[in-house]
């Protein structure tokens, strides 16, 4: 019925900044977003640390201790979502999809 009256004239068509057309964003959906940014970062970069890695030596990847080391120089993704959750910014270098203020 709304089309319809705005065809005939009788409505207006709603305005694309009225807040019904505006998307939520929760925390939880923030959270999980920059959660996802933090793992991707982080496994990538441990991609990074290997094909490095093998390509200068044969690494011995049945070691515990060689795959401790190779996480330990990956960044700390629990000590990026603290300094987001005490400060309110989000720091990436990755697109998140998240909508634009």
């Amino acid at each position: 019925r709304k089309l319809l009256s705005a065809v005939d004239g009788r409505t207006m068509f709603d305005s694309h900044d009225s807040s019904m057309n505006h998307e939520v964003l929760t925390s939880g959906h923030l959270f999980l977003v920059v959660l996802k940014d933090k793992l991707i970062t982080w496994l990538r970069s441990l991609r990074f640390e290997l094909d490095r890695q093998i390509s200068n030596k044969d690494p011995d990847l049945q070691s515990m201790n060689y795959l401790a080391s190779l996480t330990r120089r990956a960044p700390d993704v629990g000590q990026q979502l603290e300094y987001m959750l005490a400060t309110g910014n989000v720091v990436s270098r990755n697109y998140m999809a998240l909508p634009q203020a």
